[in-house]
């Protein structure tokens, strides 16, 4: 069995969709030989900085990275590396592994040629260019989330009968043998974010929380990147607020030192805004890992992890309502350490050797079909 995983992103970059796509073959070449094609990302990042491993320790991972940083012509030349690679390959059974309309039209214009091929799309976000028909001709659908699932098969009417089943995604590495020791709440009180900084992932609600809190609540932002435009968009945002100062930005953070960064947090938060570009942020159990209650917003995706004895929910974009949900974490001391505790005990149900198991047998459902 062979896996042809094909993108248009770029590798390495720090975007939630290459995190998602490469952790996603990575773990996939574990059951076969996968062969990567994306465009060719920033060379002052290191891979093994971005997806907290190196492609030598995937020796089933073959990349295939365009020469070409024009997005035209790496097009062209992915197009015909990966033609290049199914003539080569015929004899083997070709899974073809997708999270974006262009790519899935293109393969399913490869197999109305008579290239055998079974194609299964992975829609991350209902923000692409979907279509029925190229929906409705796949051989597999993996979707993130049920809520997602429900929401593609209202819009697209999406046939019951193509095989489909919900894949939540994983922990990043080996499940924890223990919980972090978390710190007592000090004098001075961090709430955490980790990720990007674009106003539909909600960071912009966290600043705005700040104003009904006290001056002893500071917030640390994780990741994104500095003196960008939405990092300028935050700072005005904060300078207009009135709260500069109790805002830090790290910048970008390598996966390896997430969670020496995450030490100082005492308590983490998912704004998520806007679930339809993106409905199940990965950060989310990056926070479970962590030994630190987490406050979310009340999206139904994040409720399909997460319920209200491992969180705390706010409604989404409403300032006022987290920072009730931060009060009251600071008043009942002892609840913040018991949903810190709950969640890290739910990481089991998302380690990657079960997925492993589900997902190898998804494909020989496809196979049999």
């Amino acid at each position: 069995m062979v896996i042809l995983s094909y993108h248009n992103i770029r590798v390495p970059f720090p975007s939630a969709h290459s995190l998602l796509t490469m952790q996603t073959s990575m773990d996939l070449s574990a059951l076969a030989e996968v062969y990567f094609y994306a465009n060719s990302g920033s060379r002052e990042i290191g891979f093994k900085e971005v997806y907290g491993a190196g492609p030598d320790e995937c020796p089933s991972l073959h990349l295939r990275l365009t020469r070409f940083s024009q997005k035209g012509m790496a097009s062209v030349e992915k197009r015909a590396r990966v033609i290049k690679d199914i003539i080569s390959l015929r004899q083997e059974k070709i899974f073809v592994y997708v999270t974006q309309a262009k790519p899935l039209r293109f393969f399913l214009w490869l197999k109305k040629l008579g290239f055998r091929i079974k194609i299964i799309v992975e829609p991350h976000s209902e923000t692409e260019a979907w279509d029925s028909e190229s929906l409705g001709n796949v051989d597999g659908i993996i979707y993130t989330t049920e809520s997602l699932r429900n929401r593609l098969v209202r819009a697209f009417s999406i046939p019951a009968d193509i095989p489909a089943r919900v894949f939540y995604h994983r922990i990043r590495g080996p499940l924890p043998e223990a919980m972090p020791q978390g710190r007592p709440l000090e004098k001075t009180i961090t709430l955490g974010y980790i990720g990007g900084l674009e106003a539909w992932k909600g960071v912009d609600t966290i600043i705005e929380a700040l104003r009904f809190l006290p001056e002893n609540i500071r917030v640390k932002f994780i990741g994104g990147e500095p003196g960008g435009p939405d990092h300028k968009r935050m700072q005005a945002l904060a300078g207009g607020t009135g709260v500069s100062d109790r805002l830090s930005f790290t910048g970008r953070v390598p996966q390896q030192a997430l969670s020496s960064e995450a030490e100082g947090v005492d308590i983490f938060i998912l704004p998520l805004l806007d679930s339809a570009q993106g409905s199940l942020p990965l950060k989310l159990f990056d926070y479970m890992q962590f030994g630190k209650p987490i406050i979310a917003s009340d999206q139904d995706s994040v409720k399909e992890v997460l319920d209200v004895d491992s969180a705390l929910f706010f409604s989404s974009g409403s300032d006022k309502s987290l920072a009730d949900q931060v009060s009251r974490l600071l008043t009942e001391r002892s609840l913040g350490p018991r949903l810190a505790a709950k969640a890290f005990s739910e990481l089991k149900k998302y380690a990657v050797d079960k997925w492993l198991i589900n997902m190898n047998d998804f494909l020989e459902t496809i196979v049999v079909k």
